[in-house]
């Protein structure tokens, strides 16, 4: 990323992980001309870090993006440090479970082996995949249930956003506004192929 200052980078992928990526929310964010937004997400897309969504003018973080975006932002933990943060994110995935305001649950839940074994590690991040399941098996029943939801929520920025409000209520609660745990849906296992995984959820 030699053509852009780092910042620049990370406010790209700073709404990433807010959301969604447009040239709408670019322009108020960067003040930036619609000729060099386009340069830039070119460039993010080269290096890996955002991919389109679905063919349409929207961009999404990809797991590249996800651990670029946080390096540099959290101070680095201790190995057991990561262990109290694993700790409390099992709390919330309970509560998840339990609680009926949110649709979709975890039904597994994997984090890199070597945070858990190596005692003098420092983290800047603790990475966990996750994935997620609807409570609601029947079609119809959800999205009577989803429709209800979305009825509650106010400033969604575009359609897809409405839509993917049920999961993205989850995933943010499991974060819980902590500056260390980066959480990856099961899509993202394949990026972790080459590294050694633990399940800590559910426990065996």
């Amino acid at each position: 990323m030699q053509r852009y200052e780092v910042d620049t980078v990370k406010k790209v992928l700073t709404l990433g992980e807010q959301g969604y990526i447009t040239i709408q929310l670019l322009e108020h964010s960067l003040k930036m001309s619609k000729a060099k937004l386009h340069l830039l997400l070119k460039e993010l897309i080269s290096e890996g870090f955002i991919e389109k969504l679905y063919g349409q003018d929207i961009w999404v973080n990809t797991v590249k993006g996800k651990l670029f975006e946080y390096e540099g932002y959290a101070r680095k933990i201790s190995r057991q440090k990561a262990e109290s943060q694993i700790d409390l994110l099992l709390q919330r995935i309970k509560e998840v479970k339990q609680n009926e305001i949110f649709l979709w649950k975890v039904e597994e839940a994997w984090t890199i082996r070597e945070y858990l074994d190596n005692i003098t590690i420092e983290l800047s991040k603790l990475e966990i995949v996750v994935h997620l399941a609807r409570k609601e098996k029947d079609e119809a029943k959800y999205r009577t249930l989803a429709n209800k939801k979305r009825e509650t929520e106010r400033g969604f920025r575009n359609m897809l956003e409405e839509l993917g409000f049920p999961v993205k209520e989850v995933m943010l609660f499991l974060k819980s506004k902590s500056h260390h745990l980066v959480i990856h849906d099961r899509a993202s296992l394949r990026y972790f192929d080459k590294m050694q995984k633990v399940m800590i959820y559910p426990f065996n």
